[in-house]
């Protein structure tokens, strides 16, 4: 059968007076058509008066919005939420039955989607869209892998069924623009979220006084007008939403499980005795020897990286941090592959895996699985560590398996979106992945980097970043 339902058609409107007429509710159909819709998405960079009266601007935004609750209006500062795990493997069933019915467009209108929209053409507009989306995404994702892809489509219909439902309710019609500000710096799948909400007729504004997206993909800077300011803020802007709209919330299905990560969650409370660091009654942190440290290499695997004939082409290291077979390791390592063969110290089985479960570009951290109880370590985030603290390495450089090394943590450093410690001891090509240790047996950081032309100029993902990173999907013991 052939679907006959017409799907939204969107094409971009220039902006004169960007925060003025983002606040209109006036209708942009195409006279032409009436499934033809003229949409904003405004890249507003930089300051065009004093501070004082630019985050005015932006407070009057909100106000406008809360005060004219005919139009769905939601201010983002990132994407960063916690989906539980069950809500990730409902979203995993159904990217595999698209991904088994995208190519025929009767099957691709027949399948369960999140977020039933309850307008005909928008609902079907919403699968082509997500369709487009991955489309675009894989086209511009550096070394795209099936495995990358079906971890953005996870967390692309995760955000789907998650905001969808602020921005298209109560049988909403095709001429209502709901509107989406973006304020601060965005993170690229962040973006791939933006452009598929502007497929859906949102009006989209993204704001940043301080520059303009970093590593802009060409359908996006086609997809966008930019209007820019000589004058730049020297830093981020903090400008925080004042009140909720309490009426829209009405509209809105609350009963979902999803945590912002900057808001603390009830930690578990369950240990591994075995790598847990030695405590006295008042609960006082002992250091481990160096020989105890050395015991922990068994929670630190090697990675063979194998490409689609199984051949093996490069190696690295990860951690274990969950019992149940979960590894910690950088995406650098595994992005690349098609399988990948583990390897424990004192089993003398590989284990294989031929899934990335979760990854992060911009922390350069993957999750892999493998079928195999193992013991975790414990991952610290309640102590910031310092510098000339004691550290100790465990990894596989240049495929020697779990080499132990010490040294000091020498400064900390800052690479726009991540943050990393620098550290002394020794490390070279397949360290990466391995785990940086504090005295008392705690995942300090990731090791990630080093630099060829200095001598011990190496680097870790610091322990906090891993935190935020893997607590939605696996427990990690504190």
């Amino acid at each position: 059968m052939i679907c006959t339902i017409k799907p939204l058609k969107v094409v971009i409107k220039n902006s004169k007076e960007p925060l003025n007429e983002f606040m209109s509710s006036k209708s942009y159909t195409n006279k032409s058509s009436s499934y033809i819709k003229e949409v904003y998405f405004t890249r507003y960079i930089g300051i065009d008066n004093s501070i004082d009266k630019y985050i005015k601007n932006i407070k009057n935004i909100d106000a406008h919005f809360f005060n004219n609750i005919t139009v769905p209006y939601i201010r983002l500062n990132n994407l960063n939420i916690n989906f539980d795990k069950s809500q990730t493997d409902k979203m995993l069933n159904t990217f595999n039955t698209y991904n088994d019915a995208k190519f025929n467009s009767w099957n691709l209108y027949n399948i369960e989607f999140p977020c039933k929209i309850e307008n005909d053409t928008l609902d079907w507009t919403k699968k082509i869209a997500f369709k487009n989306t991955l489309d675009l995404f894989s086209k511009n994702t550096p070394h795209s892998t099936p495995s990358i892809v079906k971890n953005f489509a996870v967390k692309l219909l995760c955000w789907i069924d998650y905001f969808l439902p602020k921005l298209f309710y109560n049988k909403i019609k095709i001429t209502v623009s709901p509107k989406v500000v973006y304020f601060g710096n965005i993170k690229r799948q962040e973006l791939f979220f933006l452009y598929f909400l502007s497929q859906l007729g949102c009006d989209i504004l993204y704001i940043n006084p301080h520059k303009d997206i970093l590593d802009l993909y060409p359908e996006c800077s086609r997809f966008s007008t930019l209007v820019e300011f000589s004058k730049k803020s020297p830093t981020m802007l903090d400008i925080p939403l004042e009140k909720l709209n309490t009426d829209i919330n009405k509209n809105i299905n609350n009963n979902k499980t999803y945590t912002p990560i900057n808001k603390p969650q009830s930690e578990q409370t369950s240990v591994d005795t075995n790598f847990t660091s030695t405590k006295n009654k008042k609960d006082k942190e002992i250091e481990l020897t160096y020989e105890e440290l050395a015991k922990l290499s068994t929670s630190v695997v090697m990675i063979v990286v194998c490409d689609n004939e199984n051949k093996p082409f490069k190696s690295g290291s990860g951690v274990v941090i969950n019992s149940e077979g979960y590894i910690l390791t950088n995406l650098h390592v595994v992005n690349e592959g098609y399988s990948f063969l583990v390897r424990f110290e004192n089993d003398d089985k590989v284990y294989t895996s031929h899934q990335i479960i979760k990854y992060h570009s911009d922390y350069d951290l993957a999750v892999i699985k493998v079928d195999r109880e193992c013991k975790s370590i414990p991952v610290k985030v309640s102590k910031k560590p310092v510098r000339g603290q004691k550290i100790v390495a465990i990894g596989s450089p240049l495929g020697l398996f779990n080499t132990v090394s010490d040294g000091i943590i020498s400064a900390f450093r800052d690479f726009e979106t991540v943050q990393m410690i620098q550290f002394t001891a020794p490390i070279s090509s397949g360290s990466s992945g391995g785990a940086l240790l504090d005295m008392f047996g705690n995942l300090l950081g990731l090791i990630s980097a080093g630099y060829d032309d200095g001598q011990n100029l190496n680097l870790a993902v610091e322990s906090h970043l891993v935190k935020i990173f893997a607590n939605s999907f696996i427990e990690i013991i504190n």
